[in-house]
């Protein structure tokens, strides 16, 4: 996972429960890197787990609430490093469907051993977005924040269902209705 990831992490850790708790989840966590995170750094999968798994017995919160919390996080920082990539954007959903069309293929550009989860769109009507994610990390919950801050920072009153494709959630859909 790239270390991108980690760092925003940590960031909404600190920013969210304070600087002791990001300091104790790490502690409390055997890590191979020691909790040291560049954002063009790659670590392991399960450092993340781990990290997650230890702010969710530590906090009270369940994973899934921590990792929708994160992807909402993780909006709200990438709108603001990476700005060009939104600003011709005027409705949510066309941020949503340019993600693996364009913002995967600049990212891979970057880090060419990126390992990035897979999103399909298929456009309804002006309304209603299937956005379909898959990815063995089986991180749902974190693509329904992602999907939800997209929408908010549009300004959008909407919903979502969400089903999964697969019963290990490495695939799931969201129909998005803008109403």
């Amino acid at each position: 996972m790239k270390g991108i990831v980690f760092t925003e992490f940590l960031e909404m850790v600190e920013a969210d429960f304070g600087p002791d708790m990001m300091e104790d989840i790490i502690d409390s966590s055997e890590l191979e890197s020691g909790g040291a995170y560049t954002s063009v750094g790659t670590y392991p999968d399960s450092e993340m787990i781990q990290l997650l798994t230890q702010l969710s017995e530590k906090s009270g919160v369940s994973t899934s609430v921590l990792l929708n919390k994160f992807g909402h996080a993780m909006l709200r920082s990438f709108a603001k490093k990476y700005s060009h990539w939104i600003s011709d954007c005027g409705h949510g959903f066309d941020l949503l469907m340019k993600v693996d069309n364009y913002i995967h293929i600049e990212v891979k550009k970057l880090y060419p051993e990126a390992f990035l989860p897979k999103f399909n769109h298929e456009r309804i009507d002006e309304h209603t977005l299937i956005y379909k994610y898959s990815s063995p990390r089986k991180m749902g919950d974190l693509a329904e924040g992602l999907i939800e801050g997209t929408m908010e920072a549009f300004g959008h009153q909407y919903t979502i269902d969400r089903k999964n494709i697969t019963e290990d959630g490495s695939a799931v859909e969201f129909t998005i209705k803008v109403l």
